[in-house]
């Protein structure tokens, strides 16, 4: 993945969106961060939350959580951040 300098004065939600992923909230009060990663991987998507898996992360969460999905809606790799701002300089750079 090629650097790319970004203005982090950003908000993480806006950085989030700036790399592809959208909010999800659902009517029960949960949400998440999900991204579909594309034509060459039908069906496969990646979600972020928080340490409960039950809400999107914000800047202050710890840790964050960070699941690949495949076809069946079967995690296929989770993993940990220490927080979301780890997570996103880690796809920025």
């Amino acid at each position: 993945m090629a650097t790319t300098e970004y203005d982090y004065s950003m908000t993480a939600h806006d950085r989030m969106e700036d790399l592809g992923f959208f909010r999800y909230d659902t009517n029960r009060g949960r949400s998440a961060y999900v991204k579909m990663l594309g034509k060459d991987e039908p069906g496969r998507f990646v979600v972020v939350a928080d340490s409960t898996g039950r809400n999107a992360p914000s800047e202050d969460s710890t840790p964050v959580l960070v699941a690949t999905y495949g076809d069946e809606l079967t995690a296929t790799s989770v993993s940990e951040y220490p927080s979301l701002e780890a997570f996103l300089r880690r796809l920025e750079n």
